[in-house]
């Protein structure tokens, strides 16, 4: 094998060495990079370059809480118009001239049919405009927001049901679109707190829907005040987000895994198969946690929209009661997502707390089955 030649610049050094001829540190290039670098490295230099950089990152952060408001707001005005529709049931019934609740109690799955297509398709748009995701989230809020307004005018089932599906397709975007975007926003190490909050929003807005239907129904059937409000908000959310600039949603499969070369040669039949173990695992994984929220905001939502009823019908109580009742519910699924995050924040896992949601749910099923015309045992069971 022959010799490694020495590089150029390190036989001009050692002639220059052994002739103690040694040019000036200025002359020489990686001189120069050194001082820079040092510079940099120095408590000095590094303090200077955080104290430029600090405004900057200072800007950033302003903006990006900026954004997190917007997405906030977007979960407020869903958690409103998601609660809304139970506690006008009973006038709905009059409105449309329907025969009975069971049958207007149709719209509820025109909503949620909406609400499941409108959750693929918000899925699928924002792949194909991964730059976009603040215009096709604002679309979505003002598509729900004319939905929401235009209710308290529908006169017959068919031209409600029709807005229902409206409305649950610009639903099912805004939380597909406001999930995916927050996560792009803060990053996945960062965004736990900011999701946290999001959702708690969600349940201020479903919190504050029924107070909104009392202070604007009163004992009466006119709640047209209350779904202008609700429209507002959404409005206002849609406006805002028109406005301010988007994350970039395609960052996420930007970074995905390559391809394993190993995995793609006869040598690497081991490879494969731990990977293809893992891939079932992951698979298995999604589908359970798909099935779990599947029941889970199918009940969340079902019971949350025929409380109001069951309270006047079965219990007794007064419709402004009933609408406290339904405003309880909701209250204490924010004070739950709320009471998370401080549990998620003390190392308490994830398990645990579904677990014990779920042990608790269950045990307030029982008991409200036990006692079902009791009126006090409507407001404990709904806490």
């Amino acid at each position: 094998m022959a010799p490694r030649r020495e590089p150029a610049y390190l036989q001009v050094a050692r002639a220059d060495d052994d002739a103690g001829e040694w040019e000036d540190d200025k002359e020489d290039p990686g001189a120069s990079i050194l001082e820079a670098t040092h510079a940099c490295t120095t408590p000095t230099g590094a303090q200077a370059w955080t104290e430029a950089a600090m405004p900057m990152e200072m800007a950033a952060q302003k903006a990006r809480h900026r954004v997190s408001a917007a997405y906030f707001l977007a979960f407020f005005g869903l958690g409103m118009i998601i609660a809304s529709p139970g506690p006008c049931l009973l006038a709905m019934v009059e409105q449309t001239q329907s025969k009975s609740v069971a049958q207007v109690s149709v719209i509820f799955v025109a909503r949620a049919a909406g609400y499941l297509a409108g959750s693929v398709l918000g899925g699928v748009t924002l792949d194909a405009l991964p730059t976009r995701g603040n215009l096709v989230l604002a679309l979505a809020l003002l598509a729900a927001a004319a939905g929401t307004a235009s209710i308290s005018g529908a006169s017959s089932l068919s031209l409600l049901s029709s807005l229902m599906v409206m409305i649950g397709l610009a639903m099912g975007v805004t939380d597909t679109a406001a999930n995916v975007l927050m996560i792009a926003l803060h990053g996945k190490g960062v965004v736990d707190p900011y999701m946290h909050a999001q959702h708690f929003f969600f349940g201020l807005g479903a919190f504050s829907s029924p107070l909104a239907l009392l202070w604007a129904m009163g004992d009466t059937y006119h709640y047209s005040g209350a779904m202008w409000a609700f429209a507002a908000v959404l409005a206002t959310g849609g406006a805002m987000l028109l406005v301010l600039p988007s994350p970039n949603t395609g960052g996420a499969a930007a970074g995905a895994a390559q391809p394993n070369p190993e995995t793609q040669t006869g040598g690497g039949g081991a490879v494969r198969c731990v990977g293809m173990a893992l891939a079932r695992r992951e698979w298995f994984v999604v589908g359970a946690t798909a099935m779990f929220l599947a029941q889970y905001v199918g009940i969340e939502v079902t019971f949350g929209g025929f409380i109001y009823t069951y309270s006047v019908q079965y219990t007794g109580l007064a419709q402004g009661l009933s609408k406290l009742v339904t405003s309880c519910y909701w209250g204490s699924i924010a004070a739950g997502r709320l009471l998370s995050t401080v549990l998620s924040a003390y190392k308490v896992s994830p398990k645990a707390i579904i677990e014990a949601s779920v042990t608790g749910a269950t045990l307030s099923s029982l008991l409200l089955c036990m006692a079902p015309a009791s009126p006090a045992g409507a407001y404990c069971m709904n806490i």
